[in-house]
This record gives structure tokens, C-alpha cells and sequence, in this order.
């Protein structure tokens, strides 16, 4: 209560502190929210990119892509049910 009554005496002293990365995410998802062009320009990029992704895969890496689907889909049929 003393040291705030003192900083208050400092302009330069703020009281919010520093976002961490996952503030600015967040703060970042919410105003792509509101550009709608923006953030359909941005899910387009994201799709192209997982997608070239996907299809470069080979061997090892690939099987467990199919093993995480499969597994997905599984988890995904029981919690329906």
C-alpha cells in the first residue's frame, strides 16, 4: 500500500505489467476475430501450409500422422456414443 502511494509520485512507472506470449495470442486470435477478410486469408494460408505438410510425409513420420487419425477418430466415435 506504502510503495504504491510512492509510485504514484513517478510518472514513468506503470502499473500494468508486461503481456506474456500467451496474452498476445490471445489478443491477437480476438482482433483477427474481427477482420473477417484477414482471418479467411489467414485459415487459407494455414490450410495450404498443413496440407503441403501432409503430403511431403514418408515412411515413420507418416505412419504416426495415420496412427494420431486413427486414434482421433476412435476417441472422437466413443465420446459420441
Amino acid at each position: 500500500m506504502m510503495i504504491e502511494k510512492f509510485l504514484l509520485h513517478f510518472p514513468f512507472v506503470t502499473r500494468e505489467m508486461a503481456k506474456s506470449n500467451a496474452e498476445r495470442q490471445k489478443l491477437n486470435r480476438t482482433n483477427l476475430l474481427k477482420n473477417k477478410s484477414k482471418f479467411e486469408e489467414i485459415k487459407r494460408k494455414a490450410r495450404i501450409r498443413d496440407n503441403s505438410r501432409r503430403q511431403s510425409l514418408k515412411g515413420a513420420l507418416l505412419d504416426q500422422l495415420r496412427a494420431r487419425q486413427k486414434q482421433a477418430s476412435k476417441k472422437y466415435r466413443d465420446k459420441k456414443n
